[in-house]
């Protein structure tokens, strides 16, 4: 409603201003609720657009999940792998302790030794060390001694059959007085002759 429309009604111009006064009031309640009604909607297709990118997120992600089960698949493989790689070294590592520990007091072969014994009574530590080593090879020497060489052999001196085990020496053999006993010791003990 303009002010023309009520001139050409014929509505003097004092009463115009009220009647429009009057026609804004009843319009105002209309025009809020017509303006509400504009941000619903803007908060509605706000929310349905919000909706359609969080359906695509969630398409994506699913898709991306798929691939992330590969992956988390693939991960787990290697970690496997990497687990039974570290338990072989440490195996190693053990085996190769107890080779050392087992030459350092006197065994003959230490792969033969390492095939023989328990090593269960050996504990691993946490910093990577073990615990027990000397303490299973002494008691293996001692149950098992054939593994170990005795002063005689570690001498250099083979032990001769029928003979006592001790340590000739050059005059010793020299001093056989049976030939062939001596030229046994003397191959036997032939290092000694070789200065």
């Amino acid at each position: 409603m303009n002010r023309e429309f009520l001139r050409g009604l014929g509505v003097t111009e004092d009463i115009i201003p009220q009647i429009i006064n009057q026609h804004h009031d009843a319009l105002r309640p209309l025009k809020e609720k017509a303006d509400k009604a504009d941000e619903y909607k803007q908060q509605a297709e706000s929310a349905a657009e919000e909706l359609k990118n969080r359906d695509e997120q969630i398409t994506s992600l699913q898709a991306k999940a798929g691939s992330n089960e590969e992956l988390n698949a693939e991960l787990e493989k290697y970690k496997q792998i990497n687990a039974q790689r570290d338990k072989e070294m440490r195996e190693l590592q053990l085996d190769n302790l107890l080779k050392v520990e087992a030459m350092k007091q006197g065994a003959i072969d230490a792969d033969d030794f390492l095939k023989v014994i328990d090593k269960s009574a050996i504990t691993a530590k946490e910093d990577g060390t073990f615990e027990g080593i000397a303490e299973l090879v002494s008691s293996t020497k001692e149950v098992k001694p054939h593994f170990f060489a005795t002063e005689q052999r570690r001498a250099g001196n083979p032990p001769v059959k029928g003979a006592p085990a001790e340590v000739m020496t050059k005059q010793q053999i020299m001093a056989i007085q049976d030939t062939a006993q001596r030229q046994k010791a003397i191959r036997e003990n032939s290092h000694l002759f070789h200065n």
